[in-house]
């Protein structure tokens, strides 16, 4: 790696790290946006809890929430439906 490379790669990974930043926040707002419309269906007596668990997974049928630690299923979102 020359100079003038070595002096870039900063630049570019604070970039990249500011990019994470944004793409964090924006996934934190629509996990705050889904746990609100969870609580909202749970309030209702008619909505079962199989269902609203089922619409709340993630792709592969799993929660997406994270905990402190970034272990699965210990989120707000983690419901015990």
């Amino acid at each position: 790696m020359d100079a003038k490379t070595s002096s870039a790669a900063p630049g570019e990974l604070r970039a990249v790290r500011d990019e994470i930043k944004r793409a964090r926040a924006t996934l934190a707002r629509l996990e705050a946006e889904r746990d609100k419309r969870i609580a909202q269906l749970a309030g209702h007596d008619t909505t079962k809890a199989e269902r609203i668990a089922r619409a709340a997974r993630g792709a592969r049928g799993r929660s997406t929430a994270r905990g402190a630690f970034g272990t699965p299923g210990t989120g707000r979102a983690a419901l015990s439906l």
